[in-house]
């Protein structure tokens, strides 16, 4: 729904909370060739316990058939992170505005560490984010997870966590719209508001069992059932990592990131990319689309700066 030519889309540790993923693994795992004697039985017995409690919570969680989910989806400006992308659609003074990186990979799930800022959004303009996007390789299926500024859905300028999908090209809804809300220790929910500052959090998305798990800073908190996509989107073709503004002229006032270019070592970055079941990460530079207010910089295989003050 937005407008490019181009493909789109000291830090903090996670948590060492185990993902759901890696719970449900355990069980079909043998012990390590080196365990020995009675810690061997002990460390087996916790871990499948573990595990154990996690499937009973998978079970036992809210159904695609039954979600509560779609009823709070949020509705607002989204722009499809395709390479592919065309004019706005419905909204004639929507602009898309975009700085990022990307790589097409055949992958289960990929994740990163970003920064969580708190950009100036103007009063004219709809969303500052930044993201991962993992789509199908033809950019028609997609699952995105990030942080937002949008007073038009949260109705206040705070970073929130958000997650988001389309299905053959098609937009959905804000934290909804067949997403299915897991509960974790960490309480990380979709919607929440996060705290801006220095530390870069995990994101992550991971294709395990028949859903679209994502995570956050080492929690998964939900996911999207296989079902949505009719079964056709079970791997990743393309990733891509970036800063969205949406905005109401192509001359925004608006920040990008923090506010900073990308030029900028302290500017907004994702970094330690990855890969989940897939290759490492070789990461391409994407199109910026308006360099004088936004820019990005690949800062190694694995790494991207983005960000700008806009045109104020």
């Amino acid at each position: 729904m937005c407008c490019t030519t181009a493909v789109w889309s000291a830090e903090a540790r996670p948590s060492r909370a185990i993902p759901m993923p890696a719970l449900l693994a355990l069980q079909r795992r043998s012990s390590p060739v080196s365990a020995t004697g009675a810690t061997v039985r002990h460390m087996r017995k916790t871990l499948l316990a573990m595990a154990f409690t996690a499937v009973t919570a998978l079970v036992t969680a809210t159904t695609p058939a039954t979600a509560s989910a779609d009823a709070n989806g949020l509705y607002g400006p989204k722009g499809n992170p395709s390479h592919a992308l065309a004019s706005a659609q419905g909204v004639s003074a929507l602009t898309y505005l975009y700085g990022g990186a990307y790589q097409f990979a055949v992958a289960d799930g990929s994740n990163m560490f970003m920064t969580v800022s708190r950009p100036a959004l103007a009063s004219g303009d709809f969303h500052t984010l930044g993201e991962m996007a993992a789509s199908s390789a033809d950019s028609m299926n997609y699952v995105e997870v990030g942080w937002t500024v949008d007073r038009g859905l949260f109705g206040d300028l705070e970073p929130h966590l958000f997650v988001f999908h389309w299905v053959n090209g098609q937009p959905t809804c804000y934290n909804g719209c067949g997403f299915v809300p897991f509960a974790n220790p960490g309480m990380v929910k979709a919607g929440m508001t996060l705290r801006p500052g220095n530390s870069t959090p995990q994101f992550t998305i991971q294709h395990f069992q028949g859903n679209w798990w994502v995570g956050y800073n080492g929690v998964f908190f939900g996911y999207y059932p296989d079902s949505l996509w009719g079964g056709a989107f079970t791997k990743v073709g393309l990733a891509q990592w970036f800063g969205e503004v949406a905005a109401n002229s192509a001359t925004p006032c608006t920040d990008m990131g923090n506010g900073q270019f990308a030029s900028s070592p302290s500017s907004s970055a994702a970094v330690a990319i990855g890969f989940i079941g897939g290759p490492a990460a070789s990461i391409n530079l994407n199109t910026t689309t308006n360099p004088s207010l936004y820019s990005a910089a690949v800062t190694g295989s694995n790494s991207v700066h983005f960000g700008g003050p806009g045109a104020c």
